[in-house]
C-alpha cells in the first residue's frame, strides 16, 4: 500500500478532500506519525551500524538515521565480545567523576538527548561496537511512496492498514463534534494492531531456548568484580 492509497482510503471513510487544497497534508501528516509509532513502539524494521571508538574519547555523536538503539555490543581489539548495558546519563557521569582510573573497556552505554552516545569506562583501544538500531525513515510524500521500502519505514505490508487505521483515529479525533465517526473505534483498532505485530515477531524468533548455564571448576562467593567488572 503505498501513500496514494493511504490517502484514498482515509478520505473515502470520513469523507475528506484528497487534494492538496484540501485534507491531503493532514492526511500525509498522520501517515508519516503513524510509520514513526509503529517503529517506536514494535521495533519491526532494525538494522546494524558499526561504531569505531577512538582512544580516551567517551563521548560520541549518533549517526542522524539513528531512530532508537535496541542493542549494543562490544567487539573489542583484543579479549571477548560482551553485551553493553544501558545507562542513564548521569549513571556513567557519576562513574566517571567517582573513578581513579576511566580507561578500560566500555561495557555501559547511555543516550544523551537525541545525538550524544556515551560509553564508559572510556577506550583504552579503537574497539568496535556494533550498535542494533530501529533507522530514522523518510516521510511519505509523493503517492507512490511505499512505507515498506527501506528507507521509508521498512513496516510489512500486511500491517500498513495500520496506518490507515492511526490516520483515521487522528482525522476521527480532528473532526470529532463535526462527523459521526468515533475516534475511539479506529484508536482501539489501532491499538489491537500493535499488539498483533508484537505477537507476530515473538513468533517469527521462534521457541527461545532457556539460558546456559557455565558451569565453574570450582565453588566461590563474588568478589567486587562481580559486582563491578572492569
Amino acid at each position: 500500500m503505498n501513500l496514494g492509497t493511504i490517502r484514498t482510503n482515509v478520505a473515502s471513510v470520513l469523507g475528506m478532500k484528497n487534494t492538496v487544497a484540501g485534507d491531503q497534508t493532514l492526511i500525509d501528516q498522520w501517515a508519516n506519525e503513524a510509520v514513526t509509532d509503529i517503529l517506536l513502539q514494535t521495533d519491526i524494521y532494525v538494522k546494524c551500524a558499526d561504531m569505531t571508538l577512538t582512544v580516551d574519547e567517551g563521548d560520541y555523536d549518533l549517526a542522524a538515521s539513528i531512530f532508537k538503539i535496541r542493542y549494543a555490543y562490544l567487539d573489542p581489539v583484543s579479549g571477548d565480545n560482551r553485551l553493553m548495558e544501558r545507562r542513564s546519563p548521569m549513571e556513567i557521569l557519576d562513574y566517571r567523576i567517582g573513578t581513579a582510573n576511566n580507561s578500560g573497556q566500555p561495557y555501559l552505554y547511555a543516550l544523551q538527548g537525541a545525538n550524544m552516545f556515551m560509553v564508559y569506562p572510556t577506550p583504552n583501544a579503537a574497539d568496535l561496537v556494533h550498535v542494533y538500531y530501529v533507522p530514522k525513515p523518510t516521510a511519505l510524500a509523493a503517492a507512490g511512496d511505499d512505507p515498506s521500502g527501506a528507507t521509508l519505514g521498512g513496516i510489512p505490508t500486511q500491517y500498513h492498514d495500520l496506518i490507515v487505521d492511526y490516520a483515521l483515529w487522528r482525522a476521527a479525533d480532528f473532526e470529532e463534534g463535526q462527523g459521526t465517526h468515533d475516534p475511539e473505534k479506529y484508536a482501539q483498532r489501532y491499538l489491537m494492531g500493535i499488539k498483533d505485530i508484537m505477537r507476530d515477531l515473538n513468533r517469527k524468533g521462534g521457541v527461545r531456548a532457556a539460558p546456559a548455564i557455565r558451569a565453574r571448576t570450582r565453588a566461590r562467593g563474588l568478589s567486587f568484580n562481580d559486582v563491578y567488572p572492569r
